[in-house]
């Protein structure tokens, strides 16, 4: 899949994460290190997680696990900007989705970068992937693309 030509429509309902760019968070370069994305949408999904599924917040209890990052940067993100994760889900199966990010200013609207993860059902007793679990995703549901 080109991610440059066909990115994931977002839906109606999404959620902005608020990102810190803090100090350590730079490179040579004086921009956000290219590796550091990854945390920013770590952080991106441990918020959206709280923002829609309030009961587990604070809980150290997840409903699938990374299979695949990819990633385009589209601009530098410095120090002195603010950023937000914007996150939806789309491409449900049975046992994965895809976890959408676009990172941007929020006051200037301006695109940092945009990527996903690929997401799959995992269950922590048996070690073993697993289908999804309805507990997470029937309230997921206002922040999925449609015809995925």
């Amino acid at each position: 899949m080109n991610l440059r030509n066909t990115p994931t429509p977002a839906p109606e309902k999404t959620v902005d994460v608020p990102v810190t760019v803090r100090f350590r968070d730079l490179d040579a370069m004086g921009h956000v290190n290219n590796a550091t994305y990854f945390t920013y949408l770590e952080q991106a999904r441990i918020g959206f997680r709280d923002q829609v599924l309030p009961e587990f917040s604070g809980r150290f209890e997840f409903f699938a696990v990374v299979a695949e990052n990819h990633l385009i940067y589209r601009k530098p993100i410095f120090y002195e900007d603010k950023i937000i994760v914007r996150c939806f889900l789309s491409h449900i199966r049975g046992k994965s989705y895809r976890f959408n990010y676009i990172l941007l200013n929020p006051e200037t609207g301006e695109e940092k970068a945009r990527g996903y993860s690929v997401m799959v059902g995992f269950n922590y007793k048996t070690g073993q992937v697993a289908p999804l679990d309805p507990a997470f995703m029937e309230p997921t549901r206002p922040y999925t693309a449609l015809n995925t």
